[in-house]
């Protein structure tokens, strides 16, 4: 049987393939490889790249890890036990009384690990530059970690709501984050070596 050309990127697919293996373009389910004259390439769908739900057929972005009909993990797809637990959003929002907790009791324990640490490094460092002069920078990033804080807590709700649309701390958001508070404490060491230098 002859291989697939996709006609997005001309990468060669083994025959009956739903997808390009190189650059995800979806091929049009309607037409099977039967109907096809030997070396025809078939035609794509819109640009993009998509996942069949395993529960009801739709087709889902590549971005989603849920059917956004079904809710059924993308992980399904694969036959990978999965998904998240199951938590109640109301405790998710009560669990977030300890920074992070709320989203790893989500299903989201790198993230609430992540930003537990962001939080903690946040607080101790506002505080400690606080206590050694800097109020300004100290005040700043505890601010921050009090506002990372109370979005976490909003995540954590809408990560067990499976509302993953709704989430504001998408890992580039967190990414940033993380380089605003640690340039933040830069600054504050900068300015705190120099005031100890003139003293």
């Amino acid at each position: 049987m002859d291989r697939l050309q996709c006609p997005a990127c001309g990468a060669s697919n083994p025959p009956g393939a739903g997808w390009c293996g190189r650059c995800y373009e979806r091929f049009e389910a309607a037409v099977s490889q039967g109907d096809l004259p030997s070396g025809s390439i078939r035609t794509a769908s819109p640009p993009g790249a998509f996942w069949d739900c395993p529960v009801c057929g739709e087709s889902n972005h590549l971005e989603a890890s849920e059917c956004l009909s079904c809710g059924a993990s993308v992980f399904d797809s694969f036959g990978v036990g999965g998904g998240r637990p199951s938590v109640a959003p109301e405790k998710a929002l009560a669990w977030s009384a300890l920074p992070g907790l709320g989203l790893a009791k989500s299903g989201q324990g790198l993230l609430g690990l992540s930003i537990g640490l962001l939080i903690a490094l946040s607080l101790g460092a506002g505080a400690l530059f606080v206590t050694e002069g800097s109020a300004a920078a100290g005040v700043m990033l505890m601010i921050t970690a009090v506002i990372i804080w109370l979005v976490s807590a909003h995540d954590a709700y809408r990560w067990a709501r499976r509302e993953e649309t709704a989430v504001l701390l998408r890992p580039r958001v967190v990414t940033i984050l993380a380089g605003l508070v640690i340039g933040l404490m830069v600054v504050a060491f900068v300015v705190a070596g120099e005031r100890v230098g003139r003293a």
